[in-house]
């Protein structure tokens, strides 16, 4: 399925039958984040985003993402995410 904007991607898992922390789970997999990579990523947040936003392109446009709950209180970890398996 074709993808015009990763706004649109949300759209898709919303209206999936995948669980959300299911789809979460395969990106982490496919992009290869693993679990101390994660736990960072929260620690250094401000450092890595200070704006609270992703800036990226796609499809040869530059875009970006402000986040909404990023970062979370504590170590971020696999399993405040729902994606650790259990």
């Amino acid at each position: 399925m074709d993808v015009p904007n990763l706004n649109s991607l949300f759209e898709i898992v919303k209206y999936s039958t995948l669980p959300a922390n299911l789809f979460v789970k395969h990106l982490v997999v496919l992009a290869d984040f693993g679990d101390e990579m994660l736990q960072r990523l929260n620690s250094q947040f401000a450092t890595l985003f200070p704006d609270k936003k992703l800036d990226y392109i796609w499809k040869g446009q530059r875009y970006f993402y402000v986040f909404k709950k990023l970062p979370v209180s504590g170590i971020l970890t696999n399993a405040k995410l729902g994606i650790d398996g259990k």
